[in-house]
């Protein structure tokens, strides 16, 4: 599959300093919900000791101190968060080294660090996982950063369109 990274390259490979976003708006919370439960089982490990603030408490607290912080967030009971996963495993053989996970009460938004860990099984693999988490939301759609050229960003969707149409229908991850 050389097209993809032929493609998509440009957006991923060259180390410039800056940590590009790309956000899945429009979830229904339940699908966010899920979105975070798959990104926390097939990640490695969660980097650092992340922390929320839930609004029930007035307190920040640890990620891992209650079971799922995201439908705090859904449930506007916590305030929207970020945190970082590292050795993303998954399916056949998809694997994401590192990636940044921003948790809102309609989206989740992915954040990476460009450079040459992104290689083709890394860049389809992170498309992967963002066909994962739009698969059962209809309404659900990807932007990109503002700053990233309209050509781009067509590259981007066109690509995701390809890929979706070589790999097929997904099996639905047990969570």
């Amino acid at each position: 599959m050389g097209w993809l990274y032929q493609q998509t390259s440009v957006l991923f490979s060259r180390d410039d300093g800056s940590y590009p976003e790309i956000c899945v708006c429009n979830l229904p919370p339940d699908q966010v919900v899920r979105a975070y439960k798959m990104i926390r089982k097939f990640c490695g490990f969660v980097v650092g000791r992340p922390r929320f603030f839930n609004r029930e408490q007035a307190c920040e607290m640890a990620l891992d101190e209650i079971e799922c912080a995201a439908e705090l967030v859904t449930a506007s009971r916590a305030q929207s968060f970020h945190f970082m996963v590292r050795n993303l495993k998954f399916g056949k053989d998809w694997q994401i080294h590192e990636l940044g996970v921003f948790v809102m009460p309609n989206a989740i938004a992915l954040d990476y660090v460009k450079g040459p860990a992104w290689g083709e099984l890394e860049i389809e693999s992170l498309l992967v996982l963002i066909m994962l988490i739009t698969r059962n939301s209809p309404e659900s759609f990807v932007r990109l950063e503002e700053e990233i050229p309209d050509n781009l960003k067509a590259v981007f969707r066109d690509s995701m369109l390809q890929l979706k149409d070589e790999i097929g229908d997904l099996a639905d991850p047990v969570l």
